[in-house]
């Protein structure tokens, strides 16, 4: 009869085996209903499956509209073809991008802005002139005060001196 234990082994060990195979005289086998499963599934593949590697179609992928072209020793190797090329300067395109935002910028004026009438663009030209003018005669005060204190500074150490010396006249009377 037909046993589910395999005896036997590498190591003398039984080992268990699946339902559906069975040893027959020495030999495993697979039981008629996996068999039975297993043809209809086949069947029902081959049928009803598409094959692709097997029946491949004509493609202009395989560079068979290339075959008479010769394409040996025809061009120039990498670093030969460079050596040929022209050095061309680089473009600095981020500099003329940032160029042109900025005067876009400075030209455009938000929508929701009021219209700047003529007279109004002459007040601020005049007012801008007048901060430019005082800003001149500030720094001119500026400058005229440091020489000030210098002077200052220098009419107080010669009286500082003075004072000295008179001081000295008196402890030696």
């Amino acid at each position: 009869g037909a046993s589910a234990v395999s005896k036997g082994g590498a190591a003398g060990f039984c080992t268990r085996l699946p339902p559906d195979v069975l040893e027959v005289g020495g030999e495993q086998t697979m039981s008629g209903e996996l068999f039975g499963a297993l043809l209809k599934r086949r069947t029902a593949l081959e049928t009803k499956g598409q094959s692709w590697e097997s029946s491949p179609q004509n493609s202009s992928a395989d560079a068979s509209h290339l075959k008479g072209l010769n394409f040996s020793n025809t061009a120039p190797s990498a670093q030969e073809w460079l050596q040929q090329q022209e050095d061309t300067p680089e473009e600095d395109t981020l500099a003329e991008a940032l160029a042109d935002g900025i005067a876009e910028r400075r030209n455009a004026m938000p929508a929701h802005l009021p219209a700047v009438s003529t007279q109004d663009q002459e007040r601020l030209r005049e007012l801008a002139e007048t901060v430019q003018r005082m800003q001149r005669e500030l720094d001119a005060e500026r400058k005229g005060s440091a020489s000030a204190k210098e002077e200052l500074a220098r009419r107080e150490a010669e009286i500082a001196e003075r004072e000295k010396a008179v001081e000295a006249e008196r402890a030696r009377q």
